[in-house]
């Protein structure tokens, strides 16, 4: 039987981002970036610079993402928030 009052707290959850579960998700489908950013309808540019960290997801790709793939944005768009709160 479960046992409902398990409160796992993930003690890691600040060092990942949306990038890390975007690579994976690209690398499971076995899409190029390129193939990747026109799925999800952004420019292979701005998908290496977020991949790269060096941007992160806007509420509008994050819901675009969500409808391509079916990771919900609200969860992309809180790992970015969590490691951006991390790493400011």
């Amino acid at each position: 039987m479960l046992n409902r009052n398990n409160k796992i707290i993930p003690t890691d959850a600040d060092r990942f981002s949306a990038a890390d579960t975007l690579e994976e998700t690209r690398n499971y489908y076995g899409f190029t970036s390129a193939d990747f950013a026109k799925q999800i309808g952004i420019s292979e540019l701005a998908l290496t610079q977020i991949l790269h960290r060096r941007a992160f997801l806007s509420p509008a790709a994050a819901s675009s993402i969500q409808n391509v793939t079916g990771i919900p944005d609200y969860l992309l768009l809180q790992l970015d928030s969590d490691y951006l709160h991390t790493h400011a």
